[in-house]
C-alpha cells in the first residue's frame, strides 16, 4: 500500500494492490472476487451485501452502502458547532 497526506488526513491508495477476500475498504469487507477479477461481492459493516466493481473500490469512490453518510454529516455538523462556539469564546 502506498500513503499520501491529502489536505487534512493520511489516506490509503489501494490502486496499486490486489484486492483479497477478507480485505476491508472503508466500511466494505471483500468476500467474495468473481473469475474476471472485476466485480467483487462486499459485505458493508451494517450488514448489506452488495456486487461493486473492483476500481471503483480502488479509486475509494465507494466505502459503505451509505449507512455511513449519516454519522459523517453528524460528526462533521459537531466540528462546525465547536469551531463556531471556539470563536466565540474568544470574541469576549
Amino acid at each position: 500500500m502506498i500513503f499520501y497526506e491529502s489536505i487534512n488526513f493520511l489516506r490509503i491508495n489501494y490502486s496499486l494492490t490486489p484486492m483479497l477476500v477478507g480485505d476491508r475498504i472503508g466500511y466494505w469487507e471483500i468476500i467474495g472476487i468473481d473469475n474476471s477479477r472485476k466485480r467483487a461481492a462486499c459485505c458493508c459493516r451494517c450488514g448489506t451485501v452488495r456486487t461493486i466493481a473492483i476500481e471503483v473500490l480502488q479509486s475509494g469512490a465507494s466505502e459503505s452502502c451509505g449507512c455511513a453518510l449519516p454519522s459523517k454529516a453528524l460528526s462533521q455538523a459537531l466540528k462546525t458547532e465547536v469551531a463556531a462556539l471556539r470563536r466565540r469564546r474568544e470574541r469576549g
